[in-house]
């Protein structure tokens, strides 16, 4: 059963909508294909009028098996060990792709942050504050969930002598958690 469960395996199509199933214990002279319902969040082998399934639930870019259901005149005979085979193989595709998927963005997101931010705080501390304020504005454009591109364009304004644009876009600052004593800062600098 272990050397039939690694050909199996190695069977396996690399779409992961079919894979090719041969010999299942007894039914040595059949093929069972198995098939991914992405919409029902299963796997599931035809076997004449008959239908054997495993259902799953994605958590995290893994899957979490359910439920398997296999017809009575089928049990014990290793249809739903395969099922949960290939949903097992199927969720291995699936942590890597996701694993490399997730670290090329936060790559990605993360270097451009960091560079944007450091291009901002050079901008402040040369005393370009124009730039400054373009670059913040740049930085709320990519990444508007991160309020210190806010800030930085707040500050920016009230260093220009735009005071009363900067007190208006820091003053909803005030409640953001991560920003809250810079903004208080940067808007006493502003009434000074």
């Amino acid at each position: 059963m272990l050397l039939r469960s690694s050909k199996l395996l190695s069977c396996a199509a690399k779409s992961s909508t079919e894979v090719c199933l041969t010999q299942i214990s007894q039914f040595s002279s059949e093929n069972f294909p198995v098939h991914h319902d992405k919409g029902a969040s299963q796997f599931y082998v035809k076997i004449g009028k008959d239908k054997a399934t495993i259902q799953y639930e994605k958590l995290n870019g893994t899957l979490d098996l359910q439920h398997t259901d296999v017809p009575e005149v089928f049990q014990g005979k290793g249809i739903g060990k395969i099922l949960a085979k290939v949903a097992q193989s199927f969720e291995i595709e699936l942590v890597d792709l996701w694993v490399e998927e997730m670290t090329q963005e936060m790559m990605k997101c993360t270097m451009d942050d960091r560079d944007l931010k450091a291009k901002i705080l050079y901008y402040c501390r040369e005393k370009y504050y124009h730039a400054m304020q373009t670059m913040s504005l740049d930085g709320v454009r990519k990444f508007p969930t991160d309020a210190s591109f806010k800030l930085y364009n707040g500050l920016s304004l009230v260093l220009e002598k735009k005071v009363q644009e900067g007190i208006r876009e820091l003053s909803p600052l005030q409640t953001d958690t991560d920003v809250v004593l810079g903004a208080v800062l940067a808007l006493m600098t502003a009434h000074r």
